[in-house]
This record gives C-alpha cells, structure tokens and sequence, in this order.
C-alpha cells in the first residue's frame, strides 16, 4: 500500500514528540513545519489532525 505524505510526516513529528526533539511543549507552527517537511499545508493539516 502507498504511503501518503501526511501519514509519512505525521510519523517522523510523532518520533520527533516522542524523542522530546521539540523544545518546550510546544511543536512550531502549521506554516513552518510545512515549509520544513517541504509539504503543503493541507497536507501539514492534515497530518496534525491525525496527531490531536
């Protein structure tokens, strides 16, 4: 099966949570992740709503 981008980078954010790679409690913003994983944003969306 195909692995959807969203699902790809909502794993690697899930590990990144996991292994306390964020500082603070907080995981930087929609925008910033997206242009970082280099994904849309409603891909980005899409993948923190799997993760809430």
């Amino acid at each position: 099966m195909a692995d959807y981008v969203y699902r790809t980078v909502m794993q690697d954010i899930k590990q990144n949570i996991l292994n306390n790679k964020y500082n603070g409690m907080r995981i930087p913003d929609e925008r910033s992740l997206a242009k970082h994983y280099d994904v849309s944003r409603s891909s980005m969306k899409r993948a923190l709503e799997l993760l809430a």
